[in-house]
């Protein structure tokens, strides 16, 4: 007799001509169970064990949801195996084909991709939808190049939930979607946002490469982007999403290379940041976006923890009025300087503890801290360059401050007279085992 066993069946004694069967692509033990003596020759040439495996397959319905527009092909796969499932334009009115859904004309899409391939595993959905609508004529398009390639050049007033085309049909020629307002553009073009502040929800497509500078600017009611979609996206341009103060969490996908400056400033309301693994150029640690090869921190939110080995802080917190209470940088041991309205509008920060690496601080990079009333120097930088209110970031305009500590060792070297003009010295402090001399008001 043979025993054939498994992880997922029992063992099983099968003698001459029996058979058993098994949903499993397992490998099977197969145990010869014999009754002999150590001193009997056994000839084992008569025993034949066969072990067909069974191909399992499914056939997978592509269907059009609309044939005056377009066709579906699916076909036949092995569980187990890639499947493409395929959309083309055939009809001659303009449209736009949106994506696939699974099951259903309904509800979310599966895939904005007009090739969608996928593995089909035991369980999924059988029947996809390629869903062709006709022409949204709140969107207008420009050619991007010759290539067959458009971007969104503007969308209607007014608009509260809108989902961009990834393949287009226009005239009998047929394009695909790369950019959102990335015409050839100065700020000024794009400055009062492509879309307008009603917009709620969005879906952008796969093919996405590039979305332009301000695109989402102001769109305050924008509460989720599926940026994480965009598998192709190579560029954030400037101030793309700046104020989208509803925004909950931004995901970057592994292709971004380009994250421009005050990208997602003014996003108030923002929680978690996240860098997919894979990307070449940026990393998230501690809800904070970073630029791999330089350690710079790039974009931070509220709940953001900044990592110790940053060497230094762009625009990364502008308007970020959800970031309260101390920002303790004295363990940023690297850190040599602090962008350009790098913390300005950080409305809820109340302390600020700077360390002894810290070697510049540029323009407004504290201003419109109002809240601010503490601010702790170890850096002889700040110290020495403290002398006016818009000096070292702004950092004294916020006339809130009441209290200011310099390690001392700073103060024997020379006193500040900025500080000493606007503050009354004090004792000394020790914190975390240095001394600091206290100013107060």
């Amino acid at each position: 007799s043979v025993t054939l066993e498994n992880s997922q069946i029992p063992a099983t004694t099968l003698t001459d001509g029996e058979s058993i069967s098994q949903d499993t692509p397992e490998s099977i033990i197969l145990i010869l169970q014999m009754s002999t003596t150590s001193e009997t020759f056994i000839d084992l040439s008569d025993i034949t064990i066969n072990i067909d495996r069974q191909i399992i397959t499914e056939t997978i319905s592509a269907i059009s949801s609309n044939e005056n527009f377009g066709t579906a092909k699916g076909g036949i796969v092995e569980v187990g195996s890639e499947i493409t499932l395929i959309a083309n334009f055939t009809g001659t009115s303009d449209a736009d084909f949106l994506g696939w859904r699974a099951n259903s004309t309904t509800g979310e899409l599966v895939s904005t991709l007009p090739e969608y391939t996928f593995i089909y595993e035991s369980g999924m959905p059988t029947t996809y939808y390629a869903v062709f609508e006709e022409a949204n004529n709140d969107l207008a398009y420009y050619t991007a190049n010759s290539e067959g390639k458009v971007g969104v050049s503007s969308c209607s007033a007014g608009v509260v939930d809108i989902i961009i085309p990834s393949i287009i049909s226009r005239e009998g020629s047929v394009y695909t979607v790369t950019t959102i307002g990335a015409q050839p553009q100065t700020r000024a073009q794009f400055g009062d946002g492509l879309f307008s502040d009603t917009l709620k929800t969005i879906v952008l497509p796969e093919t996405l490469i590039t979305i332009g500078i301000g695109v989402f600017k102001e769109c305050n009611n924008l509460s989720s982007i599926n940026l994480e979609d965009c598998v192709c996206l190579i560029e954030i341009g400037i101030q793309a999403f700046d104020g989208c103060s509803s925004l909950k969490e931004v995901t970057i996908p592994k292709s971004v290379e380009s994250i421009k400056t005050y990208a997602f400033s003014n996003c108030s309301g923002l929680e978690k940041l996240t860098v997919e693994s894979g990307n070449n150029v940026y990393h998230s640690e501690g809800n904070c976006i970073i630029e791999t090869a330089t350690n710079r921190l790039v974009f931070g939110c509220k709940n953001s923890i900044i990592p110790s080995y940053i060497t230094s802080i762009g625009n990364a917190f502008w308007g970020c009025s959800g970031l309260t209470g101390e920002l303790d940088l004295s363990n940023c041991t690297n850190l040599t300087s602090i962008g350009v309205s790098a913390f300005n509008g950080c409305s809820g920060l109340t302390s600020i503890s700077l360390p002894s690496s810290l070697k510049a601080i540029e323009g407004s990079a504290f201003n419109n801290c109002i809240n601010l009333t503490e601010v702790i120097i170890d850096s002889e930088y700040v110290y020495t360059n403290s002398t006016s209110t818009s000096a070292c970031g702004s950092l004294f305009n916020n006339t809130s401050i009441t209290t200011v500590k310099v390690l001392t060792s700073l103060v024997e070297a020379g006193e500040n007279s900025y500080i000493t003009t606007n503050f009354t010295k004090g004792p000394t402090e020790v914190i975390d085992g240095k001394n600091y001399t206290v100013y107060s008001k």
